[in-house]
């Protein structure tokens, strides 16, 4: 426990060998030492409990440091700041942690370090990364303990969301400066509807990327695209459609340069 606590090296390593030594029956399972009162057993045991509650209880906190609710929050961060105090071993606390953030040519977006000690032990530290950022470098220098946490987010597509078309994007890196988009949709019409009226496609590239009249001037030789726009400097397409019939797969490709 204190092991993992101060980072040890062979933390890992421990707590894989309680786990092939832990006992077993009728469901219930423990660690021992076959003393005879069972004490070490107790004590052992304990230890790996109370290992597992904190991992579950850190997995759970959001990306500010806190829970669900405020309520939530006081009560886990009170549990979390005890468990500190009880199994921090180490009276000196001075730690400097370095960061350094790539993007997916692994060329430094950011980097940076942040200081804690004695009088910000207690404090919430955050770094917003750029959103080309693809891996983070983490290295820690001095004595004492800290929590690191990644928090990260992003968008999925719900298909049960999308009652009247389905929207099917693919990105392709033809090489480090060309990316190649294909987007296929269909309007999926209702009892009472064969096509749509006017319909605008917003295509937001990745960031890193941009577009311009003459790869856009490609789209105009599909029928289904009467005219687009280019927007946020030229990193933001607008594509409009006069009607869609429906039930009809449509795609189109369109290049983008980095």
């Amino acid at each position: 426990m204190a092991m993992q606590m101060a980072q040890h090296a062979n933390a890992s390593k421990v707590l894989d060998k309680l786990e092939e030594q832990k006992q077993r029956s009728d469901g219930r399972r423990w660690w021992s030492q076959n003393d005879r009162d069972h004490a070490n057993d107790v004590e052992i045991t304990s230890y790996v409990l109370m290992q597992e509650i904190f991992t579950w209880l850190t997995e759970q906190r959001n990306e500010r440091g806190g829970f669900k609710s405020t309520h939530d929050t006081i009560v886990g961060l009170q549990a979390l700041m005890a468990y500190s105090e009880k199994y921090n071993t180490l009276e000196t606390k001075n730690l400097r942690v370095k960061y350094s953030a790539k993007d997916f040519r692994t060329q430094n977006v950011k980097s940076g370090e942040l200081q804690v000690d004695e009088n910000n032990l207690l404090i919430l530290q955050t770094e917003e990364f750029p959103k080309s950022t693809r891996g983070i470098d983490i290295e820690v220098i001095g004595s004492g303990n800290a929590f690191v946490q990644l928090y990260y987010h992003y968008n999925t597509i719900l298909e049960d969301k999308f009652v009247h078309f389905r929207i099917n994007p693919k990105a392709k890196l033809v090489n480090p400066e060309l990316l190649r988009l294909e987007i296929c949709f269909s309007y999926r019409a209702d009892k009472n509807s064969t096509a749509t009226q006017l319909i605008l496609m917003e295509i937001n590239l990745p960031y890193g990327f941009t577009t311009n009249e003459d790869y856009a001037n490609e789209l105009l030789k599909k029928e289904l695209v009467n005219r687009f726009e280019l927007k946020n400097s030229d990193t933001t397409l607008i594509v409009y459609s006069e009607k869609l019939s429906a039930n009809i797969d449509n795609c189109f490709i369109s290049s983008t340069m980095s």
